[in-house]
């Protein structure tokens, strides 16, 4: 499934996804998007970022700490293997702006 498609099933017009693949303002996985990629994604539905964060980071020292060097959005690309990063493997971090980001699962 196409970027643009999977943004438009959550809600976001045409026209402003363009404007912000074409201005770089979106990320996927700590990377700049720069064209309407494709999707490896098992489902149209998104993981609340502030949830999946207090239910799998929060509250775990090694995990805060490996977070705030790495970056959130790093974790599933960076080549440190431990337990956080294979489960952040399964998913990809999807910036939309300074403010807004998805979890979404990736296709197994």
């Amino acid at each position: 499934m196409k970027l643009s498609e999977f943004l438009k099933a959550q809600g976001m017009f045409s026209q402003d996804i363009k404007i912000r693949i074409k201005n770089k303002q979106m990320a996927l996985d700590g990377e700049s998007i720069t064209e309407d990629i494709d999707l490896n994604i098992d489902s149209l539905n998104t993981i609340d970022a502030g949830d999946f964060i207090f239910e799998n980071i929060a509250g775990n020292k090694q995990r805060i700490q490996l977070t705030n060097i790495v970056g959130f959005e790093n974790l599933s690309t960076c080549n440190i293997e431990n337990d956080l990063t294979r489960l952040m493997k399964l998913f990809h971090v999807l910036r939309i702006s300074k403010r807004d980001l998805m979890v979404i699962k990736k296709m197994v």
